[in-house]
This record gives C-alpha cells, structure tokens and sequence, in this order.
C-alpha cells in the first residue's frame, strides 16, 4: 500500500514520457507480486496529460486486478503512442471471468470504464472463465 501511494504522489507527467512510466509501474507491480509482466512500448508522440494520466490510471487499475484477483503466472503490457491515436493493451493467462456480467462489485472495472470515458477513449473488456483477460483502452484524436 505503501509503494502504490508513493507512486500516487509521484506522478508527474510534466517531462516525462507516458511509455517509461507504464514500465516502471509494471516492473514495480511485477517485483511486487512476482508475476512476471512483458512490456512492449512504441511511443511516437505525446498526447494531452489528461489522456495520459487516464492511460496510467487504468493501467494501474488493470495491473492490480492482475495481481488481486487473476491467479495469472504472466501479464503483457502493450502501449503504442502515434500522433493520431494511443493505444494500451494489458492481458493475463489468469482465471478469467464472464466479462458480460460485469456487477457492481466490480468497482475497479467500472472506474477503468469512467475513467476512460472521461478522456473520450474507448475501452475493450474481453474475459471468459479460464481462458485469461484482456484490457484495451484506445484514444483516437
């Protein structure tokens, strides 16, 4: 809890590229957890801080849901940043869930869903039980 309020305090956008923060807060997540955690980044352009602070946001939503709830032995991280569009992808090979059934119990996946809305980005939920999860947020301008 610690670490997670650290980083909350710490964020800053302001020179800094949206890319290197998600592999700092993955490798930190997958340190934590011991859930190894691929990154791959292809950052071309920065977009507004709102839009990259909403990708952040949901991806440390998105990893934590990994960490708490998926019992995933391996996680993926995918952000792609073009001029016209940022695109985040982060998946599990964890237990999965019925991913049309979302309830609100499932506050974390009905804020990453605000929040996207909130930044104008779409956000793809993919998920049956046993078969892992995908999480895909895509922001065009």
């Amino acid at each position: 809890m610690r670490v997670l309020l650290f980083e909350l305090k710490s964020l800053s956008f302001e020179n800094k590229k949206l890319g290197n923060l998600l592999k700092k807060l993955a490798k930190s997540t997958s340190t934590r957890s011991g859930i190894p955690i691929r990154v791959q980044i292809d950052e071309k352009y920065k977009h507004s801080p709102k839009a990259e602070l909403g990708f952040y946001r949901i991806a440390q939503e998105a990893l934590n849901n990994v960490v708490k709830h998926s019992n995933a032995t391996e996680s993926s991280l995918l952000f792609e940043s073009y001029s016209k569009h940022m695109k985040l992808l982060i998946s599990d090979n964890g237990n999965g869930f019925n991913s049309n059934k979302i309830t609100p119990e499932n506050l974390g996946l009905i804020i990453m869903k605000e929040r996207s809305k909130l930044i104008g980005a779409s956000l793809d939920i993919s998920s049956n039980p046993g078969r892992g999860t995908k999480i895909s947020i895509t922001y065009t301008r």
